[in-house]
């Protein structure tokens, strides 16, 4: 679990929130439509684009941060 330890940690040692909202609204993102896929549960689509705009905003705040230092 190394990958996921360099990727979800900072350069201090502490975890980053962010990236861990983004990996889990992500999974959460994929298991609503795979869900609503194979159990045909009904699916919004605003829930899942909302989900991955989450996803996309909080990554571009995570590289933007990382730029400006």
């Amino acid at each position: 679990m190394k990958i996921l330890k360099d990727t979800l940690q900072e350069s201090n040692g502490k975890w980053s929130a962010k990236r861990l909202t983004a990996l889990a609204s992500f999974v959460y993102a994929l298991t609503y439509e795979l869900l609503a896929m194979f159990c045909e549960l009904p699916s919004k689509e605003y829930v899942f684009s909302g989900l991955l705009l989450l996803v996309a905003s909080v990554l571009g705040l995570t590289v933007w941060a990382n730029k400006t230092k």
